[in-house]
């Protein structure tokens, strides 16, 4: 029996994907702001880091694991709630994202979060739509509307999104109906140059103060399950609910 010298299609695919993860890891760290479960983050430019607003439960004492191993502490810079992004100072991050945004985002491609945890982790996913401007629930411009089929791990929560060529969809963050949404390049962008006052200096929304005070998540989805659906317009069941809430407590729902 000869042995074929060319991988398997599937095989080849997924040794391309673990090669992306891997090369963009560099960039990715963890994120240590919400108790004992740790998030994701990762450099957007030298010394600063971009990361989920939501999974920030604090605003002081954030430590972060930088890739080379070593837990070094952040300072918040700013955060905008209405888009879910927060921007960290961190003097040790020296290696920023690379890869440039994706151009274009189709339904049906596979996409790739990538997050840190003890070490670099990864899950799989689809863009199941894509489509232009809206905003979220507290009011957040999001430049694209990019929801995935499934959601991501609550470790991966702020960890970069790639397409199969390794360019950046945008950051993950949970959203509603055991989904997972990307908030685009573009936004997180311009929210980070708001947090360095290079540009839109008269905007208040991004807040150094305090995190907002944090309802209980089974009180949250409580909450939701009595709340009348902004799309359909109907009253959602309290399982139904309790699925979503979670998704839904940042804001992002749609």
């Amino acid at each position: 029996m000869t042995t074929q010298s060319t991988d398997h299609p599937i095989t080849a695919l997924s040794r391309h994907l673990a090669d992306i993860v891997a090369q963009s890891a560099r960039s990715v760290v963890a994120v240590s702001g919400r108790g004992r479960l740790t998030s994701s983050g990762f450099v957007w430019r030298s010394g600063l880091v971009v990361t989920a607003s939501d999974a920030l439960e604090r605003d002081e004492e954030i430590l972060v694991l930088a890739p080379e191993g070593k837990r070094v502490a952040a300072t918040l810079a700013g955060r905008d709630p209405s888009t879910d992004i927060a921007v960290l100072r961190v003097e040790e991050a020296a290696s920023p994202w690379q890869s440039p945004p994706a151009a274009e985002v189709r339904p049906g491609e596979l996409a790739v979060v990538i997050g840190r945890f003890d070490g670099s982790m990864a899950g799989l996913a689809m863009v199941a739509s894509s489509g232009g401007a809206w905003r979220s629930l507290r009011g957040g411009h999001i430049d694209r509307s990019i929801r995935l089929d499934r959601s991501i791990d609550p470790r991966l929560e702020g960890g970069p999104l790639v397409n199969a060529e390794g360019a950046l969809i945008g950051m993950a963050v949970p959203g509603p109906r055991r989904t997972a949404l990307a908030i685009p390049a573009e936004t997180i962008d311009r929210v980070t140059e708001q947090s360095s006052g290079a540009r839109r200096p008269h905007t208040p929304r991004l807040s150094r103060g305090r995190a907002p005070t944090r309802t209980p998540r089974r009180w949250t989805a409580a909450f939701f399950a009595g709340a009348r659906d902004r799309q359909s317009g109907f009253k959602r069941s309290r399982q139904e609910c309790g699925n979503a809430g979670r998704g839904r407590r940042h804001g992002l729902g749609r």
